[in-house]
């Protein structure tokens, strides 16, 4: 038997894209960047409320692919001020980094293993003036939260930032959107019902409930990160689009979303294939709510389902905040 995963040992959770064959977790991975990348539509690839000029020092904790980290790597005005050592980047393993490796060398960004839920190396502490995580919802539990979030404040610097970036853990629909921005989410009612919306949500959201994630990041990061005595600098709430939706969205800053709306649906679908087969896998699978599914016929049929009302539009919501070490 496979030995657990540190999240799941330590904090009751592991991450729920485990089952995913590396190179499809990899092309997944690049696929939501691309996808986030486009609508944020920041130009230095970072919040405004972030002052580039004042950071000296950058780590991307738990990097996934590497790609936000090569592309801060490759901004003339980051190439021109910093030397070699002074972009980190590192993960739990480097399978799906494998792809922009070669560059992040070449780029000079420095790679190490790291457990996010362990501490850091001493040396490493008060040392950074930009720690970057993104997109941990689907690995970390509240408790799981408070441990690793304490773990990368000690890397900041005095007046250091923390920029997080995070998806809330349920799809809306036109016939089932979300809440106004700060409210909480109802997850019941997101999952609950018979519309193919529900049963979407019956696996997106259900998985996370049934793992103890902690959901509704939009509004849960704030109250943590002032929990371990950041000031809040920024935060942004983006409801991602697509589908149909892309034709009737635009960036952050005006550009035409048209070319994505392939790619969300694509992300949500694998997403939603690999969360199915490990609910079914353990007997916990049901679409809607109370009526389980045992065979790959029906949960193939129920995926074919998804995709179709997918593509007809959906959205999800996501999130960036800032917070400043005193």
């Amino acid at each position: 038997m496979a030995a657990p995963s540190p999240y799941q040992k330590t904090y009751r959770s592991d991450y729920a894209l485990t089952g995913m064959k590396l190179g499809v977790e990899a092309h997944r991975l690049s696929i939501q960047y691309g996808w986030i990348k486009d609508v944020y539509d920041h130009p230095n690839f970072l919040p405004e409320s972030i002052e580039l000029a004042k950071v000296n020092r950058i780590i991307d904790v738990a990097c996934g692919t590497g790609e936000w980290v090569r592309d801060l790597a490759r901004l003339p005005c980051i190439r021109q001020r910093f030397t070699p050592a002074e972009i980190y980047a590192c993960d739990l393993s480097f399978n799906s980094v494998q792809l922009t490796k070669r560059e992040l060398d070449s780029l000079g960004v420095k790679l190490f293993h790291q457990d996010m839920t362990k501490p850091f190396p001493a040396e490493m502490h008060s040392t950074f003036d930009l720690v970057h995580a993104s997109i941990l919802a689907y690995c970390l539990t509240q408790e799981g939260w408070k441990v690793v979030l304490n773990n990368l404040s000690k890397l900041l610097r005095p007046g250091g930032y923390m920029f997080l970036m995070e998806f809330d853990n349920s799809f809306a629909f036109p016939t089932l959107p979300y809440p106004p921005v700060g409210h909480p989410h109802d997850f019941k009612r997101m999952m609950v019902g018979n519309s193919t919306a529900h049963m979407i949500n019956s696996i997106y959201t259900g998985i996370s409930t049934q793992r103890g994630f902690l959901g509704g990041l939009s509004y849960q990061l704030g109250p943590l990160l002032t929990s371990i005595g950041l000031d809040i600098v920024s935060s942004l709430v983006v409801d991602l689009p697509m589908g149909n939706l892309c034709s009737s969205t635009r960036s952050l800053r005006g550009a035409n979303l048209c070319h994505q709306s392939e790619k969300g649906v694509e992300d949500a679908m694998l997403v939603l294939d690999c969360y199915s087969k490990a609910m079914m896998e353990r007997g916990s699978l049901e679409c809607p709510v109370g009526v389980s599914i045992h065979s790959e016929a029906e949960r193939g049929a129920m995926l074919a389902r998804f995709e179709k009302v997918l593509r007809e539009g959906a959205l999800v919501r996501t999130c960036e905040w800032v917070g400043m070490k005193p």
